[in-house]
């Protein structure tokens, strides 16, 4: 919990956020393959890749304990022993679990939110995502 990395995450511009419905938050871009969803997703803002301190715990990129407890559960990282590996010990799919959990909070936009993982951990990791959302008043 040194603070020494970090998830950059931007927010939207004033004149995205001014035409989103005032109580909005959470929202999910459907359809087919190369209709433009991706396209569509980044006019909300640059995708900036997280950075992960070579062999430092996946847990020691948070806030502090229980801020990592909270993420990483809702992103779908639901077993303890993987958040004391480094992140480049995890599966693909555990990886994209990291960086979902890292990334979500307020203004957030994520592309392929639930690609790297079976459709019962999508819809857990949804859930869930929405309930901290909630909880935190995002």
């Amino acid at each position: 919990f040194a603070g020494v990395s970090r998830a950059v995450v931007p927010a939207l511009d004033d004149d995205l956020r001014a035409a989103i419905p005032a109580g909005f938050n959470i929202g999910l871009i459907v359809g087919s393959s190369g209709t433009g969803k991706s396209s569509l997703l980044a006019q909300f803002g640059k995708v900036t890749p997280s950075e992960w301190r070579p062999g430092a715990p996946v847990v020691d990129h948070f806030d502090d304990l229980d801020d990592a407890r909270e993420r990483l559960l809702a992103g779908g990282l639901g077993h303890a022993a993987a958040w004391m590996r480094p992140f480049a010990a995890l599966s693909i799919g555990e990886q994209h679990r990291a960086e979902v959990a890292r990334a979500i909070g307020p203004g957030t936009c994520v592309d392929e939110f639930t690609s790297a993982v079976d459709r019962p951990t999508a819809v857990g990791m949804a859930s869930a995502v929405g309930e901290l959302a909630r909880a935190r008043g995002w």
